[in-house]
């Protein structure tokens, strides 16, 4: 496959912002990014990331109180079985 020249960026251009670079910044791969526009992307990334995040611990959280519905459910189906088929002999009507 040939690349190109038109779909390289020109040497000394942000790979980000696409423009001439005043304040260089290189990636261990070699890429050259803007110092203001590679912290800018990185910055909006770290806010979708701590977005996503707290995202995550709510759906977590609600399925954790979900999960826990659940068992009391079905502990209380459980013990009315249990309750029924003994006779409702149990404790919670005695003093």
């Amino acid at each position: 496959v040939r690349v190109g020249s038109d779909s390289q960026l020109p040497f000394g251009h942000c790979a980000l912002s696409l423009t001439p670079i005043t304040d260089a910044v290189v990636s261990p791969s070699g890429t050259l990014y803007e110092r203001e526009a590679a912290v800018s992307y990185l910055m909006r990334e770290m806010e979708k990331l701590r977005v996503w995040r707290e995202a995550y611990e709510q759906q977590c959280e609600n399925d954790a109180k979900e999960q826990a519905q659940l068992e009391q459910k079905s502990l209380s189906e459980k013990v009315q079985n249990f309750e029924a088929k003994e006779g409702g002999g149990g404790m919670s009507g005695t003093a």
